[in-house]
C-alpha cells in the first residue's frame, strides 16, 4: 500500500505532466480580440485594412487611423548598390530575377565598388559567365549602343531576335555585324518604327550591301520562328517624308507643303509605276527635292545627298523622271 505523501506526490506529477501536454490558451485582451474593429465609436465596423506604404491600418467605412505605427514585413523594393553604380532608377532588388536571354548567369553575384575594384569586377565576370553567354554579353552592349537613339523596347527585340538566330547558326567578321543590323532593322519592323537600310546600315557603320547580303541569310535561318509579315517591304514614302523634311531643316511653313506635295504626288507615281524599282529612301528624297525646285526654294543638292543618304546620281534620275511626266502632276 502507498502512503498518503506516496499519493500526493503521485498526483501532482500527474497534474504537471497533463498541464504540459494540454496548454491553458491565454485570454486574449479586449483589446487585442477588437483590433479588426473600428476604433470610432460611431463607426465600429470590422473594416480595418493595412496600408503598408504609409505604415498605418485605416477604416474604410469612416477613415479613422486606427493605428499609425504598421511594420511591413514584405518584400524589401529599394536601391541597391550595384543599382545606384549603374544609374538606374528601377528598384528591382527583391528576389533574384532571371534574364531570359543569360539564364545561366543570372543568379550570379556581382561585385560592386570603386575604381579600385575594376579589374576584381572583370575577372568576376569572366569567372561567373561561360563563354557562349559572355559573347551574347558583348552583342547586348553593342545592341544597346546602336539602339541608343531608339527606344529600349526596340533594343530589347533586337536581343530576342539575336537569341533565336543564334540558336541555329553562329558567324563571324561582316556577316555577324550584317545579322545584328538585320535583328535591329526588324525590330523598328514590328514596333512600326520606319528606318530604311541604308539608315540602319549607317546606324550600324556596315554598308547597304552588306546588310542586304545578311538580310538573306536572316530570313532563311529565322523563318518560321518569327512573325513572317516582318519580311514584307513595309517602308513607305508617307512614313519616310516627315523625317527627310527634318533632316533638311525646312522651316514649318514650307514643310507642310511638301509633305502634302510629296503625298499627291506618290499617289501618282505608284498608280503610273514611273519610279518602279526605286527604293522608298530614293523616291522621297527624289519628289522632296523636286516639289522645292517647283517652290523655288533654295537648297543645295549635294548637302541634301549626304542629309538623305541617297547618291546625287539617283536624285537626278528621279528629278529627271519627274520631269520628264510634269504633266501627270499638273491635272
Amino acid at each position: 500500500m502507498m502512503s498518503e505523501e506516496e499519493m500526493d506526490l503521485m498526483f501532482q506529477e500527474y497534474k504537471s505532466t497533463k498541464e504540459l501536454m494540454n496548454p491553458i490558451e491565454p485570454k486574449i485582451p479586449d483589446k487585442q480580440q477588437d483590433k479588426n474593429k473600428c476604433k470610432n465609436i460611431k463607426c465600429q465596423k470590422e473594416s480595418i485594412i493595412n496600408d503598408y506604404k504609409n505604415g498605418i491600418m485605416v477604416c474604410t467605412s469612416c477613415g479613422t487611423i486606427n493605428e499609425d505605427r504598421v511594420i511591413d514585413d514584405s518584400a524589401e523594393w529599394n536601391f541597391g548598390a550595384e543599382a545606384i553604380e549603374g544609374g538606374q532608377k528601377d528598384p528591382a532588388r527583391c528576389g533574384m530575377p532571371v534574364n531570359p536571354l543569360l539564364e545561366k548567369s543570372s543568379v550570379s553575384t556581382i561585385i560592386t565598388g570603386g575604381k579600385n575594384n575594376y579589374f576584381m569586377k572583370r575577372l568576376h565576370m569572366q569567372m561567373s559567365m561561360d563563354y557562349v553567354e559572355r559573347s551574347r554579353w558583348h552583342i547586348f552592349n553593342d545592341i544597346n549602343k546602336k539602339c541608343e537613339h531608339l527606344s529600349s523596347a526596340i533594343a530589347e527585340s533586337s536581343k530576342h531576335f539575336y537569341v533565336e538566330m543564334s540558336k541555329h547558326k553562329l558567324s563571324r567578321g561582316n556577316v555577324r555585324k550584317g545579322l545584328i543590323a538585320c535583328c535591329i532593322f526588324y525590330s523598328c519592323i514590328h514596333h512600326s518604327v520606319s528606318r530604311s537600310i541604308k539608315e540602319i546600315a549607317c546606324l550600324c557603320d556596315i554598308t547597304p550591301s552588306v546588310l542586304n547580303n545578311a538580310n538573306k541569310i536572316f530570313q532563311e535561318i529565322i523563318k518560321g520562328h518569327i512573325d513572317e509579315s516582318l519580311f514584307l517591304d513595309n517602308i513607305q514614302v508617307d512614313d519616310l517624308t516627315s523625317r527627310f523634311c527634318s533632316y533638311l531643316n525646312l522651316q514649318k511653313q514650307i514643310r507642310i507643303i511638301v509633305v502634302k506635295a510629296v503625298k499627291r504626288i506618290n499617289d501618282i507615281v505608284e498608280k503610273s509605276n514611273i519610279l518602279i524599282g526605286k527604293t522608298p529612301s530614293a523616291i522621297t528624297a527624289g519628289i522632296i527635292l523636286y516639289v522645292l525646285t517647283k517652290n523655288q526654294v533654295q537648297f543645295q543638292k549635294k548637302n541634301a545627298s549626304s542629309q538623305l543618304n541617297v547618291s546625287i546620281v539617283t536624285l537626278n534620275k528621279v528629278i529627271q523622271i519627274l520631269n520628264n511626266n510634269e504633266s501627270m502632276f499638273n491635272d
